[in-house]
């Protein structure tokens, strides 16, 4: 009997502990699942903010793509600019190894110069001389003409630049200097004192760097090799874009000077004339004072012989009164 109630007692403890352990896991698998649901809740969230920023990103690669596909299309047209301009630049370089239209665009430049500094009526252009030659321009000044001409030794200066070795820059330094010899000695020739030139000319350069190389006097040179030197003992003077703009307004306030002191002699002239028209007008009036003097002097001899002959017309009637009486 004890026996029985002891199973009985045991088997009711064991559905007991069973029913704890049951509620026990229950409450473990509850607990579990609700982590769990927080956990894919977070993990949700995550991918979310993870869509969104896949989604932003998305749209700034999007938006840097289109960036970069704009700049590379206006590099594009860019670099076929440039493309166009190093082609046009290829032309006129392959245009001016030509002398002619290097002669010309020195030309073209010159004129240009003078015609931004002087008045139209200062200056020619293409002037000829009496035994046929021309010169790209004179500047008249007074009765003066200053002739100019341009010379462009560009072939000459390219080979010196671009020579690799000394050897070959000292071959292509004395080709230059040669042609810029030649240059000078043809604008000498345009120093005709009979046909009214001054006693110079210029010799337009129309490169700063060409100019300089042109007044620099390389060591390897001798001392009385100087192209400047050589240009004075013949009478020509080397101008650049810059210095010959200074010459041009040195020429321009001269003229002006000319003008000024032109105008001050005919005011000068003027005023004599009408220093003399006053001294006339004054001996005028001299003799006309005179002759209204002696108009006045008449007109008081008349005034008095007619007061006279009044006097006695007054006083003849009463003597003949008294006549009668008689």
């Amino acid at each position: 009997m004890d026996l029985a109630v002891g199973v009985v007692a045991g088997f009711f403890v064991g559905i007991v502990m069973a029913g704890v352990f049951v509620w026990l896991v229950r409450s473990r698998l509850r607990a579990v699942e609700a982590g769990v649901e927080a956990a894919d809740r977070r993990v949700a969230d995550a991918v979310g903010h993870l869509h969104q920023a896949l989604a932003t990103v998305g749209t700034g690669q999007q938006q840097a793509l289109a960036s970069v596909s704009r700049q590379l299309g206006e590099v594009a047209v860019t670099a076929k600019q440039l493309a166009v301009q190093t082609q046009r630049l290829d032309e006129i370089r392959d245009a001016l190894r030509v002398p002619g239209p290097r002669g010309g665009m020195g030309e073209l430049l010159l004129e240009n110069v003078l015609r931004d500094v002087l008045p139209d009526d200062t200056y020619a252009t293409q002037h000829e001389f009496s035994n046929g030659s021309r010169v790209d321009a004179v500047v008249r000044f007074g009765n003066l003409l200053i002739p100019i001409d341009a010379k462009f030794p560009l072939t000459a200066f390219n080979a010196m630049v671009g020579a690799e070795t000394d050897a070959e820059r000292a071959d292509a330094r004395k080709s230059f200097v040669q042609s810029v010899r030649r240059h000078i000695d043809a604008v000498h020739a345009y120093v005709r004192p009979d046909d009214g030139t001054a006693a110079f000319a210029l010799l337009y350069i129309p490169g700063e760097s060409v100019f300089y190389e042109a007044l620099r006097r390389d060591r390897s040179e001798r001392a009385n090799a100087p192209l400047w030197q050589y240009a004075h003992e013949r009478r020509v003077t080397l101008v650049s874009p810059n210095s010959l703009y200074v010459y041009l307004q040195t020429i321009a306030m001269a003229l002006q000077g000319q003008a000024i002191e032109r105008s001050a002699q005919h005011v000068q002239d003027r005023l004599a004339r009408l220093t003399r028209e006053i001294a006339r007008v004054l001996e005028d009036c001299s003799v006309l004072g005179t002759h209204l003097r002696n108009a006045r002097g008449k007109y008081e001899d008349v005034e008095h012989g007619l007061v006279r002959i009044q006097e006695e017309l007054r006083d003849r009637p009463s003597s003949v009164s008294n006549g009668e009486r008689r």
